[in-house]
């Protein structure tokens, strides 16, 4: 799973007309009274299309005289309608209306299919080269099946709420099926052209089929194949995306993303501090409750089925992979994991599936990248960098051709993984649980009202406790040393951490004020407080030398005198801001400015 760029196209629509649909939606689909009123040929009307017809002066209402494009029967139509189309290419580069295919908010109720009397996926094409997608769907209750959708420059189906709606926003009730998707995503090979924005990391441009923020639906029986920028993709940019079905389809041998991918992208799903730590936000953003079943994802790029995060904050929870066909996958053939810190993918469950000879590309750059690769063949993956995934299930599979059956980062052992049948290759193991990058917790630091604290990895992860805010982290990039201490601001919102080196890296309103790198002894630095002023800190080293820096004032150090044991620590005075303590391992005090001995427990 890759990260990803919004692409969200917006349609020719009034605003006026917008807003009001999207004031009128409700998760569960615009309802009856649009279906009462309206214009004329609103209710169970047909339009016809052919390559034979012509545009001019139709409404596209008789067999016999059908009009020439997708584009303008769309314009034509209001709600309840069905668009059929009889057998043959179409360009979506034709559509007069020069939105390439678009259906509006407030066009609901809507079929799309070739015409059932001899039309199919196979031969009735709409080909989007050159456009930026087949077919755009901001609706409710649209139907999409039996049709092929090729050659478009990013998704052939993209199914979005409008980029003008207030999120959260979604789309609901939407079919597609029997559809063909294929070789879409083709600003890969061109991504100078105007309509290609630019991807972000190796997620690409949306893959086949791209659904964002899509409730209530149902992709069943399509064929979505060579997509180059991944087959079905279900993301959450405008709002939630879940309790959708997505099966019996094959989506093989897609790009990047992998064949059908679950990835929350919107950082607003999971609380991160405050009282709301810890919590989801349904109603907001998040990839949940979603079915992935009975589909055939082989010889993708990345995985087969992947469930997973962009971005701290993120969420993609209670979702069940189940009865799927993953082998010869470039990653794991099923894969969960998050590529930020701070993210909710709990209660996944994995059950039920086939996988074989998955995880060929070695050490995906989303694994290896963060320190938590896995460079054996794979058949599930479950990890994540640093936030505990719990509640998953993987039962009931049948595992074949790899080094590796199961694989779970350090952060993930408590995963239930039982009743499976795996066949593993010599060295490997049925289930594997990575010991490496297990929580190294250096660095401790309560809030100011007592109420909550924080805790800081070697690897530069921030862990928000109580009403402690979180305000960023190191965890994803890589470090020259270790961190070895955390101090929050004592006013304002944020916190420094430092490195064993003795460089600082400030987050939230805590500004830098300098560092030891250079002047310290590498890999000495111990500790960091924080002046109570907010506006500087010292550093203290393992021989007791003292380093101040912005309004931090120094008082003086144990760097000159003989130390039975390393200095571990150091605390400020938070009266007046005008001395600190420094404690040694064997719990030796050293007192300097106002902090007062009170004892301790060195010799």
């Amino acid at each position: 799973m890759g990260r990803r760029t919004r692409r969200l196209v917006a349609t020719a629509v009034a605003p006026s007309l917008v807003f009001a649909s999207i004031a009128a939606a409700t998760l569960a689909g615009l309802g009856g009274p649009f279906g009462a009123t309206g214009a004329a040929y609103a209710d169970g009307t047909t339009r016809y299309v052919a390559t034979t017809g012509s545009d001019t002066a139709n409404t596209c209402l008789v067999f016999a005289s059908p009009c020439l494009t997708l584009g303008h029967a769309l314009s034509q139509s209001t709600f309840d309608n069905t668009i059929e189309l009889s057998p043959g290419t179409y360009l979506a580069s034709d559509d007069p209306t020069g939105t390439a295919n678009a259906v509006p908010s407030t066009m609901h109720d809507l079929t799309i299919e070739s015409n059932p009397s001899g039309g199919t996926a196979a031969n009735t094409i709409i080909d989007a080269t050159g456009e930026p997608n087949g077919l755009v769907v901001n609706a409710d209750n649209v139907t999409i099946q039996n049709l092929t959708f090729r050659n478009a420059d990013l998704p052939g189906i993209s199914v979005t709420p409008p980029t003008d709606a207030t999120a959260p926003a979604a789309v609901s009730n939407l079919t597609i099926a029997g559809t063909v998707v294929t070789a879409n995503d083709q600003c890969t090979n061109h991504p100078g052209a105007p309509d290609c924005p630019v991807a972000v990391g190796d997620f690409g441009y949306g893959g086949g089929i791209d659904l964002v923020s899509v409730v209530g639906s149902t992709v069943d029986s399509n064929t979505v194949t060579g997509n180059l920028g991944g087959g079905i993709v279900l993301t959450d940019e405008l709002g939630p995306n879940h309790d959708n079905t997505i099966s019996h389809n094959t989506a093989s041998t897609n790009g990047t993303s992998g064949g059908i991918t679950l990835l929350s992208t919107n950082p607003h799903g999971f609380g991160l501090n405050g009282p709301n730590a810890g919590q989801t936000f349904p109603s907001i953003a998040g990839v949940y409750h979603n079915l992935v079943s009975g589909n055939t994802a082989n010889g993708n790029h990345e995985s087969g089925v992947g469930v997973g995060g962009t971005t701290e904050g993120s969420a993609a929870y209670s979702n069940t992979v189940v009865n799927n066909t993953a082998n010869d996958n470039g990653f794991p053939g099923i894969m969960i994991f998050g590529h930020a810190l701070l993210q909710d993918l709990n209660n996944n469950t994995v059950a039920d599936n086939h996988v074989s000879h998955d995880g060929l590309a070695g050490p995906s750059p989303i694994g290896g990248g963060f320190g938590v690769g896995d460079p054996h063949t794979t058949g599930v993956l479950v990890t994540s960098l640093s936030y505990r995934i719990t509640g998953t299930v993987v039962t009931g599979n049948t595992i074949s051709d790899v080094y590796f059956g199961v694989w779970m980062g350090a952060r993930t052992p408590s995963a239930a993984v039982s009743d499976n049948t795996i066949a593993f290759d010599a060295g490997g193991a049925a289930v594997h649980v990575e010991i490496l990058g297990a929580p190294d917790v250096r660095g401790f630091a309560t809030t100011v009202s007592g109420h909550g604290y924080w805790q800081a990895d070697s690897a530069g992860g921030v862990f928000p406790f109580g009403d402690a805010g979180y305000f960023g982290s190191l965890g994803a990039q890589a470090l020259a040393s270790p961190i070895v201490g955390i101090a929050p601001a004592r006013i304002g919102q944020g916190y420094w951490l430092v490195a064993s080196d003795g460089g600082v890296f400030a987050f939230g309103s805590s500004k830098y004020y300098g560092s030891a790198s250079g002047v310290a002894r590498p890999g000495s630095i111990v500790g960091i407080a924080a002046d109570p002023s907010g506006l500087g800190y010292w550093l203290v080293g393992s021989d007791g030398g003292v380093f101040s820096y912005g309004s931090a004032k120094f008082h003086g150090s144990a760097g000159a005198l003989h130390l039975n044991q390393p200095v571990v620590g150091m605390e400020a005075s938070l009266l007046a801001g005008a001395g600190y303590w420094l404690v040694a391992s064997d719990g030796g005090i050293f007192t300097f400015g106002d902090a007062h001995f009170y004892g301790s427990t060195g010799a």
